[in-house]
């Protein structure tokens, strides 16, 4: 094939097609033929297993039209320029992957994110045992505390609340406990409550951001735990976290020369501070306006930029 092959790798789990919600399909749906629109062929990869090495799989899924409707066509043995990593896709060195492993490695665990980009984050924490939890939770400052797991997303193994609370948490060790956020006081001209802003950056550059909010009298802004989201304009992002933005990028480009992330922020006063990253930032229908068709716009534009890069030095 003469057009750059991007894959898509969404799902580790073999024979396993299945989208966690239709915006989810939908979102795969255009983004793939997005792609197609600008010369590139996306493969959807499904399955670990379907991996034979050298960047070949022995099977993708292909978007295609039924009718008035799209759908995704099983194909056979594929060999892809890159691998846009969504599902933890184990690699043999031998195929280009956004991101690389070490860089995913750091966006996933929380004790690394916090080694590699300590200035940016509130204190922190690491514990073993009840007694070090104890500690750690006593020598916070303030009355509030974040006892996360070393690794998770979406919400899942974290605690935010009253010190009085943290001590006897369920979590499992080892642990992180970390100074709260305090963002209470909102961010001008964006909002006047609780909250975290989520930067998607394609080589540092941002691409997409949404503005988090947690329910009435809560902590967590997923949206599994009740809380709220809203896109934003790119336009509408203050300087001074543009420049934040910056600076991670300007440490995490040692761990990668194509970066696909977001990084979560809280306005606090004493400025912006990181709460987490996550190397597998989702995808947006455009259903959701004009934000999401412009995330979509750019985010094709990096997978296809990365694919003609590499498919030129074949």
């Amino acid at each position: 094939m003469d057009k750059p092959i991007v894959g898509i790798f969404r799902e580790k789990r073999d024979n396993y097609f299945e989208f966690k919600a239709p915006h989810y399909r939908q979102a795969y749906i255009e983004i793939g033929l997005k792609l197609e629109q600008k010369g590139i062929y996306p493969a959807i990869l499904v399955g670990q297993s379907t991996y034979l090495g050298q960047g070949k799989f022995s099977k993708h899924w292909h978007p295609v039209k039924d009718g008035d409707n799209f759908d995704f066509e099983e194909r056979g043995e594929i060999t892809v320029d890159m691998v846009w990593n969504k599902d933890h896709f184990i690699d043999d060195g031998k195929v280009l992957t956004v991101n690389t492993r070490e860089l995913n490695e750091i966006c996933w665990s929380k004790n690394k994110t916090y080694e590699v980009l300590s200035e940016f984050h509130p204190k922190t924490l690491n514990v073993q045992s009840a007694q070090e939890l104890r500690d750690a939770i006593d020598s916070v400052p303030s009355e509030m505390v974040a006892v996360k797991e070393i690794e998770g997303s979406s919400g899942d193994g974290v605690f935010v609340g009253l010190k009085r609370d943290a001590y006897n948490t369920n979590l499992k060790f080892p642990l992180i406990v970390q100074e709260f956020i305090e963002t209470s006081a909102g961010v001008p001209g964006i909002t006047d409550k609780r909250h975290d802003v989520r930067v998607v950056l394609a080589n540092g550059q941002p691409i997409a951001a949404t503005l988090r909010t947690p329910p009435e009298g809560g902590f967590k802004s997923n949206l599994g735990y009740g809380g709220e989201n809203r896109l934003l304009n790119i336009s509408d992002l203050p300087d001074d976290l543009l420049q934040i933005c910056s600076n991670i990028d300007k440490v995490l480009q040692r761990y990668g020369k194509f970066r696909l992330y977001s990084v979560d922020f809280g306005l606090t006063p004493n400025g912006w501070r990181m709460f987490e990253a996550n190397g597998m930032p989702g995808v947006i229908a455009v259903s959701r306006g004009e934000q999401a068709i412009e995330y979509q716009d750019k985010l094709t534009d990096f997978l296809k930029m990365i694919g003609e890069r590499v498919k030129g030095k074949k």
